[in-house]
């Protein structure tokens, strides 16, 4: 989903499920900038102000779940608030964003080199993918995010937002290959 896509349901404090799970924990959500306020909530909920530029929005697949979205539109946590369910609690599942792997085109514009997102700490693994593509694991915090402008581009952002490169996946077109554009960073 795309950022401006996106309905809002809170900025800046908002009370989250205390039960987390897969081994999350606070201590996640603390690595991703949020903080907690100490004001708890009648039903097994915590409040925490969220980084600045971030959000709960709804989730588009239930009323009763909500996400939780960072300042480039990853979504970083689902919370989901389930009356009447086996549990009977809110909960909470963090995505897992670090050590993530992705398969980027091989071909870059512009005579650059994929080279530079390597010295950016973009690390080879070696594995290589359908169409000319190669897989790379991606420093903490990066991320794969889908463009605003085409459902076949996406962008390779940082954890502050910083642009690496664009990415294009174009079926049918002359070359009909992924490419990629590096960004100066």
């Amino acid at each position: 989903m795309k950022k401006s896509e996106l309905k809002v349901i809170a900025t800046g404090l908002y009370m989250m499920p205390d039960h987390i799970w897969h081994n999350g924990s606070v201590n996640d959500l603390l690595a991703m900038g949020l903080k907690p306020t100490g004001k708890v909530g009648d039903y097994q909920v915590s409040e925490y102000e969220l980084p600045e530029g971030w959000c709960i929005a709804e989730s588009g697949v239930s009323y009763f779940q909500r996400i939780l979205v960072d300042n480039v539109g990853r979504v970083r946590a689902r919370l989901f608030y389930k009356p009447g369910s086996q549990a009977g609690r809110p909960e909470m599942l963090i995505e897992n964003l670090e050590a993530r792997t992705v398969f980027l085109p091989d071909t870059v514009w512009h005579g650059r080199q994929i080279g530079e997102l390597v010295e950016r700490g973009l690390r080879p693994t070696g594995a290589v993918g359908e169409l000319q593509t190669s897989e790379y694991e991606l420093p903490s915090g990066w991320d794969l995010v889908a463009s605003e402008e085409s459902p076949l581009q996406y962008r390779l952002v940082d954890g502050n937002g910083g642009l690496h490169a664009k990415v294009f996946y174009k079926p049918g077109s002359l070359m009909g290959r992924p490419e990629m554009e590096l960004m100066s960073v």
